[in-house]
Formats: C-alpha cells, sequence, structure tokens
C-alpha cells in the first residue's frame, strides 16, 4: 500500500481594477466543490486528487501505467484505458495528467477518472476538429492562478473548431467566480481565433502573462451562424480585448475588460467592429470598461437592445460610431444604458429610449460638409424617448448631454423628436431646451453648439 498527498490552497481574492475605479473581490475556492456531480474524480476509493488519497494494486501512478500503454490510467489500483467520447461532450480539467493518450471523456470503464479529460486547449481542439463530430460541447473545470503558468495556457494564436460550445463544466447556477476558468495567454496576434461558424465561448477569463498578444479574442471571415460571447472577461490584448472583422456576425452577452491587479495593461479598446461586421448584443448584456469600451468603424453595425450597465445605469459602455453601417443598416442603439457617445457625423444610426450621459457628433473631417442627417435621435411620428444626461466635470462644470462638437456648418440638422433634457422633458410637455456655445465648463446647457448656424429639431420644444 503506498500513500500520496497533494493539495491547494483553500481560497484566494480576486480583484479586478476597472477603469471607473471601482473594485470587486470574491473568495472562492480555486477548485470546485467535489461533491458536485460535474467534478471529475481520480478513480481512487472514490476521492479526488485535492485530498490525501492511498493507492494500492499494480499502480500508484497514471504514469505507472503509460508505462506500457499511453492510453492507460490508473483507476483504483488498476490500469485502465480511457473511454472514448460518443456523444460530442469533451471535458478538460486542470488537473489532468493527460500527456497525449486521454481522449476528453473524463472516464473509464471503472467510473470518472480526471486524467482522462484533455489539459490543454491545443489537443482538445485537434481531438474535436479530427473527430468529424458536429455539434460538441467542452466543458472546463474552473480553475484561478496569477502565475506565470496558468490554469490553461499557449502562446501564439489558437483556433476554434467549428461548432463547439466552451463552457464551464460547474452550472450555470453556481455563482460567477466560481464558474470561470483562466485562459493564460502569452503572446501572437490574437489569443482565440474563430473563422468557424457555431461557436460559443462562455465562463471563459481571457488573461496575459507579460504583455500579451495583439488581440485577446479575434473573430473574422464570415462564419454562420457566428460566435456568440456571454459571461467572459478579458484582461489581455494591447489594441483590443475582442476584434470582430470581416462580415462577421457576433452575439455578444455580458462581458468585462479591466485591469489585472497586478499591472497588466488595459486593452485600448474592449471591442472592434469593423470590415463590414455586425456586433449584437444580448437582452441585459452588461458590457463594462475600456476606452472605448466599443468601436465601431469601416462599415460596421452594433445592434444594442436593453444593454449596458443596467443595473445602475451607470458606468456603461463608452461607445463610439464612425460607421455609416453596412448593407444590412445602420447602427442601433435601444433601450441600453451608454455612458459616453461618440458619433461620426457620416454614421448611420438609430437610438430610442436609452439612457446617454454625454453624446458627442463628432467631424468627418474628410473635407466634405459635415451631414448629420441619418443620425437618428427621434423623428416625427417616431419619439426617440432617450434621455440625455450631462457628464460632470468638475464641480460648476460640465459636458452637456448632447454637442455638436464641430465648428463647421452642418448640411442638415439632427432629428431629436422627443426626448428628456435636463432642464425639460420633451417627451411629454412643451418647453425650451437650451443652447451654449461650448461642449465643456460654463454656461449651463442642455445642448451644446460649437457653429450657431447648427441646428437640432427637439420637437415638441424650441430650441
Amino acid at each position: 500500500m503506498r500513500r500520496r498527498s497533494t493539495s491547494l490552497p483553500d481560497t484566494f481574492c480576486l480583484a479586478i481594477v476597472l477603469a471607473a475605479g471601482a473594485m470587486a473581490c470574491a473568495s472562492v475556492s480555486p477548485t470546485p466543490d467535489r461533491d458536485s456531480t460535474d467534478a471529475i474524480s481520480d478513480g481512487s476509493d472514490g476521492a479526488s486528487d485535492s485530498v490525501s488519497d492511498v493507492c494500492s494494486g499494480e499502480c500508484c501512478s497514471d504514469d505507472e501505467c503509460r508505462a506500457a500503454d499511453p492510453a492507460a490510467v490508473c483507476a483504483r489500483g488498476r490500469c485502465e484505458r480511457c473511454l472514448p467520447v460518443v456523444d460530442g461532450r469533451y471535458r478538460m480539467s486542470y488537473r489532468s495528467t493527460d500527456v497525449g493518450g486521454a481522449t476528453g471523456s473524463g472516464i473509464t470503464p471503472s467510473g470518472p477518472h480526471e486524467s482522462c479529460a484533455f489539459r490543454m486547449f491545443e489537443r482538445a481542439f485537434a481531438v474535436i476538429r479530427g473527430s468529424g463530430t458536429r455539434p460538441t460541447d467542452l466543458a472546463v473545470e474552473p480553475c484561478w492562478t496569477f502565475d506565470s503558468s496558468g490554469c490553461y495556457r499557449w502562446s501564439g494564436a489558437l483556433s476554434v473548431p467549428a461548432d463547439v460550445s466552451i463552457h464551464s463544466s460547474r452550472p450555470t447556477t453556481a455563482p460567477y467566480f466560481e464558474r470561470l476558468y483562466v485562459i493564460a495567454v502569452v503572446s501572437g496576434e490574437a489569443g482565440l481565433v474563430v473563422e468557424a461558424p457555431g461557436v460559443v465561448l462562455s465562463d471563459a477569463y481571457v488573461d496575459s502573462q507579460g504583455l500579451g498578444p495583439d488581440v485577446g479574442v479575434l473573430v473574422r471571415g464570415s462564419p454562420s451562424p457566428g460566435p456568440t460571447f456571454r459571461d467572459i472577461t478579458i484582461l489581455t490584448g494591447r489594441s483590443a480585448g475582442l476584434d470582430v472583422r470581416g462580415s462577421a456576425h457576433v452575439m455578444l452577452g455580458s462581458i468585462l475588460f479591466g485591469h489585472r491587479p497586478i499591472g497588466n495593461p488595459l486593452p485600448t479598446i474592449g471591442v472592434r467592429v469593423s470590415e463590414n461586421a455586425t456586433l449584437v448584443t444580448e437582452r441585459g448584456a452588461d458590457i463594462d470598461v475600456s476606452n472605448p469600451s466599443i468601436l465601431v468603424t469601416d462599415r460596421a453595425r452594433l445592434v444594442m437592445r436593453n444593454s449596458g450597465n443596467l443595473a445602475s445605469c451607470s458606468g456603461g459602455p463608452a461607445i463610439e460610431i464612425r460607421s455609416p453601417g453596412s448593407a444590412e443598416g445602420g447602427s442601433e442603439l435601444i433601450e441600453s444604458c451608454i455612458q459616453h457617445l461618440d458619433v461620426t457625423s457620416n454614421a448611420r444610426v438609430r437610438i430610442r429610449g436609452s439612457s446617454i450621459e454625454r453624446m458627442r457628433i463628432l467631424p468627418v473631417g474628410s473635407g466634405d460638409r459635415e451631414d448629420p442627417s441619418g443620425i437618428d435621435l427621434g423623428r416625427p411620428g417616431d419619439p426617440g424617448l432617450n434621455e440625455f444626461h450631462p457628464r460632470p466635470l468638475r464641480p460648476g462644470f460640465h459636458e452637456p448631454g448632447l454637442c455638436f462638437a464641430f465648428p463647421e456648418r452642418a448640411a442638415a440638422p439632427v432629428s431629436a423628436v422627443g426626448n428628456l433634457w435636463p432642464s425639460v422633458d420633451c417627451r411629454t410637455a412643451t418647453g425650451t431646451v437650451s443652447r451654449v456655445a461650448t461642449c465643456t465648463g460654463m454656461p449651463t446647457g442642455d445642448i451644446g453648439v460649437l457653429n450657431p448656424g447648427n441646428m437640432v429639431d427637439v420637437s415638441p420644444c424650441t430650441f
């Protein structure tokens, strides 16, 4: 009889420092509750690798069995081969000792065994891609670590196979921080690359060690159906956390961009959407923190419905739209909370029922006359019902809720019918919306207009 003992730290505290200066901290176990049906035991009398156990029989370690059969593991004192996956449901465990023989089933003939799960994403993706089975499911055991090894780690871009759903092995009812698993990406153009259709990624914490890649997650090409990302955190990517290019159509759930506590840089842009791509946010999606959180450019479009930081309608995403849209149409922001919104005068965007703290209409700067006629903040018969709020700068100074932020004379007025302004509610009443000749500082006003000839239609109020 031989005894072995392994140990893991009991708890640690994760601090996510947001650009706004807020901090969220949670103490969680670095491994899931082993009583969960999602846990994979090592096959030695039902215990897990995180506790001491006694082994007896012909083997005490997986390496002993692999010396004779690369696909074998030590299960309950006997060498057994991992069972194959027959239903397209694969598993990953950071505690697996897999060196190339695991099938990804997480099970032997005698019961569950974590070393039959994959250890590395590279091998999991290679096996899934070669299986020919679609769709497939990859359940990843949660794990947190901030050391250089990472729970799941690779260098260079890693391409995700088609029609795979990657998610935590913990149930969706588990607390958020208990579901996440850390993916540490150390170099390359991008960490994860999605070019194949039908990819779903959830519960992931995409992190970097050192400088990390240029882009955390890259979507390119025209995968159909496009990928879905929800409940993920991206703290890597020097230029962008998520980069969507080339006619891709992406569904985005809740996502966070922020600093690692030990000082890794914030991505310059949270989500960049370009080259005719479309980004659609799920209802209730909470999108947080970068500068800007979402950049829409180069004939791309953003469709945001019932999204933003909806719990308090503060600290929502900063959005910059520099695009006239694609063949599908312009951008739409519906019933959403947006902290800062910049729109170039050539953009096509329709905004309804949203709360916006500081919106600026910026010049294209091409030398042509600025034409903001594609900016629809409310039209006769189709009121905007938006709320425009000033952005405080310092005591006594603020940016108006809406500003024509260029001195040139525009080719058309901006249509902003039926909205709430700081001094008057034009959704249900009439009055005068005040204007000032500045976008910052004093005097106070509802709308800033740098050129006195530029107009905003604020019906039924006057301007």
